[in-house]
């Protein structure tokens, strides 16, 4: 098990070390550089994981990650967010939804470098402080 852990081989500090030394040098705090670090790692971690299950042997049962099961579901439903969608939740392709989710990560660090509004630190949340976004308008 992953989770939980705070892995302490050579091989994974270097890593971090290298990831931790870029966000740094291009101007982040560490408060900043930190959580950037372990937003890039455990979205690499949490996609790999996915991306692992949508892979299925020849023979095998798909079980849960059975692509036509997810569509009769939404599609039986009363989910219209969901159905409309569908082609881009069901894509297959990988790269461009890992390409898509890392660069908003990178996007949100290189917005704290513009000078955003930054929430306050705080040792409880990192959210203290944050502005409430407006409610989204429909229409």
């Amino acid at each position: 098990m992953f989770a939980g852990t705070y892995v302490a081989q050579d091989n994974t500090l270097r890593v971090s070390e290298v990831l931790l030394g870029t966000l740094s040098d291009a101007g982040l705090s560490p408060r900043a550089a930190a959580w950037g670090c372990w937003s890039i790692v455990y979205y690499v971690i949490g996609f790999t994981l996915e991306e692992q299950a949508l892979v299925v042997r020849p023979g095998a049962d798909p079980g849960k990650a059975d692509p036509a099961r997810f569509r009769e579901a939404v599609e039986r439903g009363a989910y219209p967010h969901l159905a409309a969608a569908l082609p881009h939740l069901l894509s297959t392709d990988t790269e461009a939804r890992f390409r898509y989710g890392l660069g908003l990560i990178l996007k949100g660090l290189e917005a704290e470098l513009e000078g955003a509004p930054r929430p306050r630190e705080s040792r409880s949340s990192p959210h203290v402080g944050a502005k409430k976004r407006a409610p989204r308008r429909s229409g």
